[in-house]
Formats: structure tokens, C-alpha cells, sequence
């Protein structure tokens, strides 16, 4: 079967109709002679005419073909079947793609799979064939060579990663080195264990080149034992937001039952590196557990941990790390508008500081220099008449830059003036006051409480939430919040939150002291002082964040501290150099492929500054494989074959690459027409002047 690999030359075939366009517009216009007898013409022949009549139109056929014979060159002619009168083959060009990805791991699938990597290099003959070597993660590939030996030896060298695989994007980086080559046999072989979840991502309204290619993709896959009764941990880590040292924490855990049947399975907790719980859970097949262990923190900083389950026939998805850092000193600013009203939040911040002083507590009234935030991590507003517009930027400064602000107003507030205030405009406005006086028979209660908010999350058992409320005699109307954490009896907004920046300001309805509230009296006013301040004391902290191994890694410090000598340390201790990327709040510090999971510690000269947790991609963990009719609908226009073994890949190597390219035939066949055209044209005059001489 004949095919071109350059088809679009092929519209230059119109050109044929060039020689016939001259041949008839060209032809010699008869001249009028008058003789005076018909004698002299007697003598022509009419054989001679018919003569020049068949070389005229033999000249036409050769310059037809001589325009054809010369397109069809240039568009690149290849016969797919065997020539006896050309035998042999021309070159190929094959990529390689072995599956490196964290599923390869389990039964000695990866072995096996360089095996037949192997002997799918072993095809490439010489200078019959270029190979190209892509493993299916994101590290370099080996440029198309014709040394095999070269790449047969990087393939013994290499494992299978922890990383996650992308199957289609191998085959988009393999389509894209294909191009770039001239030979007209190019194949791409994967060769994987064909885990769905490696094709899942694929989506044919915004693929690349692959879904549309009309290449020839082999698919070898890879064969190993019977399906493990695997169970993997898909998530784990702190939940909660507010944690503080000789406080209990929540280690929560979920794995999940890939296997077809009901497991018992033993999980730890690992807390510092050390086992502080451990539970035996049942899990029925397809489900995912959450598992929870609580755990007392020592102290303050940085701190680590793990979850583990016991071993089965897939070890590398049974661990998950997480980091957090706990705050070691909680710095508040209280401002009011009278001295001696800071003195109920203080006795409570002083009650719950635990072993030495959490709280670093600091006080100033209406009046008094307060500008400077810089070692402020929450400001507690009481009262406060209003502020001046320096006043007002530094506060808004202060929330982008993620610290948190408690606002409760009282009877010497300017709600006007308040409803200027950082963050609330365009998101919260304070109407008129509603109630009386604290001698008066009316007053509210709290009404609906969001207890999923970090303020209440953890304090009440799951069933038992009940708040016993303080008496609210008055409180200011507002408006413009949809989603309060509290609300009075009516309904009315009580307590909010909102996000200013990476900062997060708390904001009251009504007063905490007479005459709007009995609240610093009540059994509510101590758990809540506490837990709004360390709610607003984490929004500086930066967030726990799990990363996923090949994907990148950012760890975050104050830019107010940024020095040189950084360094990470990978969890197998090797310390790769780092430099922050700047900007005004923060530093950043980029890895762009964690090669393994673990704990990453950032050190300034051996002074711990950050860490973070990387793990697995739990879509590893299972094991379900795309089937043969799945993977054909998605590269519709290829020719996807599927390899059974050694003896079913030589006999698609025989059929794939036979054929030549007639490229250089053509261009023969061209010349020798033209050269058949060039002697005619020269003997037709030749003979003509003999005859006019």
C-alpha cells in the first residue's frame, strides 16, 4: 500500500496542467504564403507530419510525468509492504516508555518491566533503528540515539519511584521527539502495569498531540500476582487550628480498603518520632476508615509526626507524615478605652498559659502610643473610642500581614467611626443600638452556635454541644455578614469572623462588660477569651500543608528574618542549598521535585526555620487497570496494538516496520523522463533543420 508522509505537497499536482496550458497555447500560428502553382508542396510527406504530431504529444506525456514524478518525490512516497525488487527496511524511530510510578513497586512488577523494556531495545538494529528512553515520570529523557547498548544500560540501573504516573503525558513527550525525527516507521512502546488512574487525567477537549496522533502505540503490559489485598492511608494529620503546648491535639488518620474483603489492620500514631497510640480497626472492602489519636505536645515549634498501618502486599502507601508548628509564645496587644478593663481578658490569659508565660501580654488606653505592631501577633480591641487614620493603616497592614484583630464594642465606641475600620468596609456595617439598660427586664441569649468553627471545634463531645449563655442587654444592629458564629435569640448577628489579607478579625455586636453584657461574669467568658485569642494568634502560622512527592515543595518564614545559609534536609539527610524568593510578608522557598516521602526540615545555619510533610499520591494505592477498549477510545486515531510477549512483539516488529520510502525512486524516475524529453525535443529539431536546410 502506498502512503505519503509529506501529503500536502500532493496540491502541487495541479501543476501537471502547466505543460498542457503551453502545449496548447504555445503551438506555432500557420502563416498565409501565396505560390504561384502548388508544385513545391508536393513534396511534404504526410507520414513526416504524423511524425511530429505523435513526438508533440509523447513531449507532452513526459513533462506530465516529469511534474508529477517530482511532486510525488517531495511528498515523501512509502510502500507498507514488502518489494522484492527493493527489499529490506528503512530506519525507525522508537520511544520507550517504561512505567516508573509508585504502583510498579509492589510484587516485582518493575523488574519485570524493564525485562521487556529490554527486549523491546534489543530491536533497534544498529543503524536500522533510533530508540528514545522515557520514563514515566518527569525526569529527563535520553535523546534519540542509535547506541541501544547505552540505554539498555540505563534501564538495569534504574528503580521504580515514589512518584505518581501520568501514562498520557509520557506518550505526549514521545509523540513530541518522534517529530523531530525523519524516520518514516515511528512507535511509541509503553510498558506498565496500566493502573487507571495514570490515564484518568486525560481529557480529549484539551489533550495534545496524543489523542489525535495516527501513529502506532504497543502496550506491553505488565504482569505480576494475583491483586494485593492492599490498604493505604489517604489522609492524615492535625485537623484542628488552635494547638498549644500541654494541650491535648487530634491526630486524625483515613485509610482506605482497596481489597476485595473485610481487613482488621493495627494503626499508630507516631508523634516526635516516638508511638504515643495505637488502635486495631476493621475495615470492609472499598471503605475508608478515619481513625483519631489524641496526643499532648511537650512543647512549642515545630513538630512532626506520622501514621502507620502494619505491613501488606503494598508497603510504600502505609505512612503518612504531617508537620504543624505550635505556637511557643502568643504576644497581645489589649487596647481600651478605660484603664482596668483589660483586667478580666488578662486574668484568663494568665490562668491558661499553662507551664510558664504563653501569653506575652501588653496593655495601653485611648490616648497612649500604641503604633508600632511589630511584636504583636493579636490585637484585642475593648471599647475604644476611635482612630486616627495612621492608626487605621497600620491596623490594615497588620491583618494583611496575618495578624488578628478582636473588636467588641461599648459605651464610649464611635460606631461611625468603627464601621471605617479595616476589613469591614463593604463586608459589615453597625446600625443603631437595640436594648436597654442592665437593670431592664429584657435581654437575649445566644441563639444558633456554628460549633464546626475553630473557636468551639474539639471543645464539646460529638452530641453533647450546649452552651451556657450570658445576658446580652444591648447590642448594636448589623448587617452586611451572612455567616455569623454566633447569633442572638432573634436571630440577630452576634459574633463573626472575616478574612483581611492573611490576618482574621473577630468582630462583636455588643460589649463584653455592663451595660451591654454579664459576659465577664459568665462560665462562657473564659473558654471563649482563650480560644479567640489563639484562633487569631495561628493566623500567622503558616498552613500545614501536605505535598506530594514530584510535585512542587514550598516552605514559607517571615520575611523580617530572612538571612543567608538555608539549606534543606531531605529525609534521607542530604542537604541541598536553597535561596528564598522575597517579597513583603514572606520568604519562599521552592523544591521542585521531592524525589521520596518524609519530613523536609529547613535550616538557616542548623536553626530550624520551617517544615513540611510530603507524601504519596493515594491514587497509587489502587490498583485497578484500564482495559484494552478504554485505552483505544482515547487515543481514537493511533493504531494501538497490545504486545502478549516476546514472540507476539517480534511478530508486530516484523509487520510495523516493513516498508521502504520511494522518495529516491521518484526522483530517479523524474530525471531519467527528463532526461527522455531533453533528447527528443533535441532530435525533433535536429531533424527540422536538416529539412528547412
Amino acid at each position: 500500500m502506498l502512503t505519503f508522509l509529506n501529503q500536502t505537497i500532493l496540491f502541487a499536482l495541479a501543476g501537471i496542467g502547466i505543460p498542457v496550458l503551453i502545449h496548447f497555447f504555445a503551438r506555432r500560428k500557420n502563416s498565409r504564403i501565396i505560390f504561384s502553382s502548388l508544385f513545391f508542396l508536393k513534396a511534404i510527406q504526410n507520414q513526416s507530419i504524423r511524425q511530429l504530431r505523435i513526438r508533440q504529444w509523447i513531449l507532452l506525456l513526459l513533462r506530465c510525468l516529469i511534474v508529477m514524478m517530482f511532486v510525488l518525490a517531495f511528498a515523501r512516497p512509502v510502500w507498507r509492504k514488502p518489494l522484492s525488487f527493493y527489499p529490506g527496511r528503512d530506519r525507525s524511530a522508537i520511544a520507550l516508555v517504561v512505567d516508573r510510578s509508585l504502583s510498579m513497586n509492589r510484587n516485582g512488577l518493575y523488574d519485570s518491566g524493564v525485562r521487556q523494556g529490554l527486549e523491546v531495545a534489543a530491536t533497534a538494529e544498529g543503524n536500522d533503528a533510533g530508540l528514545i528512553w522515557i520514563p514515566e515520570d518527569s525526569s529527563r529523557a535520553v535523546k534519540l540515539t542509535h547506541q541501544t547498548d547505552r540505554i539498555q544500560e540505563i534501564l538495569k540501573k534504574t528503580s521504580a519511584s515514589w512518584m505518581s504516573g501520568s501514562a498520557h503525558e509520557s506518550i505526549e513527550r514521545a509523540i513530541t521527539l518522534l517529530k523531530q525525527s525523519e524516520q518514516i516507521n515511528q512507535e511509541i512502546y509503553l510498558i506498565s502495569d496500566m493502573q487507571y488512574s495514570s490515564f484518568q487525567r486525560l481529557n480529549l477537549d484539551t489533550a495534545g498531540s496524543g489523542a489525535l496522533w495516527q501513529g502506532k502505540i504497543f502496550v506491553w503490559p505488565v504482569t505480576g500476582k494475583p491483586k494485593s489485598q492492599n490498604l493505604g492511608i489517604v489522609d492524615g494529620g492535625i485537623s484542628q487550628l488552635i494547638v498549644q503546648p500541654h494541650i491535648p491535639v487530634q491526630i486524625d488518620g483515613h485509610i482506605r480498603n482497596y481489597g476485595d474483603r473485610q481487613t482488621n489492620v493495627l494503626v499508630r500514631a507516631f508523634w516526635d518520632g516516638k508511638a504515643v497510640e495505637q488502635k486495631v480497626v476493621s475495615i470492609e472492602a472499598g471503605e475508608t476508615k478515619h481513625v483519631f489519636f489524641k496526643v499532648i505536645p511537650g512543647k512549642g515549634g515545630w513538630q512532626s509526626g506520622s501514621i502507620r498501618i502494619e505491613e501488606d502486599g503494598f508497603n510504600q502507601d502505609n505512612q503518612w507524615f504531617f508537620s504543624c508548628w505550635i505556637p511557643e509564645k502568643v504576644r497581645v496587644l489589649i487596647l481600651t478605652g478605660e484603664r482596668n478593663e483589660q483586667k478580666p481578658i488578662q486574668l484568663i490569659l494568665e490562668q491558661n498559659s499553662g507551664e510558664g508565660a504563653f501569653f506575652e501580654i501588653r496593655h495601653r488606653v485611648f490616648g497612649d502610643q500604641w503604633i508600632d505592631l511589630l511584636d504583636t501577633d493579636v490585637l484585642f480591641i475593648l471599647n475604644f473610642p476611635f482612630f486616627q487614620t495612621l492608626e487605621m493603616e497600620r491596623i490594615d497592614q497588620f491583618l494583611n500581614d496575618g495578624g488578628g484583630v478582636f473588636i467588641a464594642p461599648g459605651e464610649k465606641t464611635d460606631i461611625n467611626s468603627m464601621n471605617e475600620f479595616p476589613g469591614l468596609s463593604g463586608k459589615l456595617a453597625f446600625g443603631p443600638a437595640i436594648g436597654g439598660e442592665a437593670g431592664d427586664s429584657g435581654y437575649m441569649l445566644i441563639g444558633r452556635t456554628d460549633f464546626e468553627h475553630p473557636l468551639f471545634q474539639g471543645v464539646f463531645r460529638e452530641g453533647k454541644e450546649k452552651i451556657k449563655s450570658p445576658k446580652f442587654f444591648r447590642y448594636y444592629k448589623v448587617t452586611g455578614h451572612s455567616d455569623p458564629i454566633l447569633t442572638l435569640e432573634n436571630g440577630d448577628y452576634l459574633t463573626g469572623a472575616i478574612s483581611v489579607g492573611k490576618g482574621n478579625l473577630l468582630v462583636m455586636s455588643s460589649g463584653m462588660e455592663m451595660p451591654f453584657s454579664d459576659m465577664v461574669y459568665s462560665g462562657f467568658f473564659g473558654p471563649f477569651v482563650f480560644r479567640s485569642v489563639m484562633y487569631l494568634g495561628m493566623s500567622r502560622i503558616y498552613e500545614n500543608e501536605s505535598f506530594q512527592v514530584g510535585r512542587t515543595l514550598q516552605l514559607k518564614t517571615p520575611a523580617q528574618s530572612i538571612k543567608s545559609g538555608y539549606y534543606l534536609l531531605t529525609p534521607e539527610n542530604h542537604a541541598i542549598t536553597l535561596y528564598p524568593r522575597l517579597n513583603r510578608e514572606e520568604a519562599v522557598f521552592t523544591l521542585s521535585q521531592p524525589k521520596s516521602p518524609g519530613i523536609y526540615r529547613l535550616y538557616q545555619n542548623d536553626r530550624l526555620q520551617a517544615m513540611a510533610a510530603v507524601n504519596v499520591d493515594p491514587a497509587e494505592s489502587d490498583f485497578s487497570a484500564i482495559s484494552e477498549k478504554e485505552l483505544r477510545k482515547q487515543y481514537p486515531e493511533a493504531k494501538v496494538q497490545f504486545v502478549r510477549g516476546t514472540e507476539s512483539l517480534k511478530a508486530l516488529v516484523a509487520s510495523s516496520r516493513l516498508g521502504r520510502e520511494l522518495t529516491y525512486l521518484f526522483l530517479v524516475a523524474a530525471f531519467i523522463l527528463l532526461a527522455a524529453e531533453m533528447l527528443i525535443e533535441h532530435t525533433g529539431k535536429n531533424e527540422a533543420d536538416k529539412k528547412g536546410g
